[in-house]
């Protein structure tokens, strides 16, 4: 959703056929000063938050290195209707990263 009073909501799913598999809510909001945070519920885990750390021009990088998996998301946008996602971070003690694209889309009933 368009940022409104310091945050900004969104919501995922991950869908097979006709069964919901996934789904995430997010916000991102303004802390104290200008601390950004990235505040995740995902399904079936516990929430957690990660904290601004980086923010060149078009891009925002979150981390939270005591968190399990991810302890780092990128988002890059790229133009006016596109962004790149880059989920990042060790996994059973490995690194592992996902990269997901996004496109802007018309809502529809």
């Amino acid at each position: 959703m368009t940022p409104r009073g310091g945050t900004m909501l969104g919501a995922s799913r991950t869908t097979r056929g006709d069964a919901v598999v996934d789904y995430e809510f997010m916000r991102i909001y303004a802390a104290r000063g200008d601390t950004v945070v990235y505040a995740a519920h995902p399904s079936r885990q516990q929430p957690a938050q990660l904290r601004g750390v980086a923010m060149p021009r078009r891009e925002v990088v979150f981390e939270n290195r005591s968190h399990d998996f991810p302890q780092r998301i990128a988002y890059r946008a790229i133009g006016d209707d596109s962004l790149v996602a880059r989920v990042e971070g060790r996994s059973r003690g490995k690194e592992r990263a996902i990269e997901l694209r996004y496109r802007r889309v018309a809502c529809t009933p």
